[in-house]
């Protein structure tokens, strides 16, 4: 047996946090994330409103004022540059109350509005969160 190894760089895959793609992704328990690109297409707002249409299984996310009685802040995420929206009562209203892992959707530009239909193609996100 040889002593000889053929050892080569093994490439890192791109990180989280860092997709030029827009996404929102539901967490378990509710919770959105909203990456960078997302969050720069609203307008880098400090506070959202959630839209829902339970019929065709679908939200959207608009900017809001502070003042709105339906608006949510935006929290800044500590590992990367997106923020993250309280979501737990779109995840009841919309039956993903007990999602098994998070979901990843790239959301459609309607206006100011990001609009994620829910029977769209997702990504699920494993454990290790690529």
């Amino acid at each position: 047996m040889s002593d000889t190894y053929m050892f080569r760089p093994l490439e890192r895959g791109a990180r989280g946090g860092r997709s030029k793609e827009p996404l929102v992704s539901m967490h378990k328990g509710g919770t959105l994330a909203i990456n960078r690109a997302a969050f720069e297409m609203l307008g880098n707002p400090r506070f959202v409103s959630i839209l829902v249409d339970e019929g065709k299984k679908a939200f959207a996310i608009c900017p809001a004022s502070e003042g709105d009685a339906n608006s949510y802040p935006t929290r800044k995420q500590k590992t990367s540059l997106g923020v993250f929206v309280s979501g737990r009562k779109l995840a009841r209203v919309l039956g993903l109350s007990d999602i098994g892992s998070a979901r990843r959707f790239v959301p459609t530009q309607k206006g100011e509005m990001l609009v994620v239909v829910l029977d769209n193609a997702f990504r699920q996100i494993r454990n290790d969160g690529a």
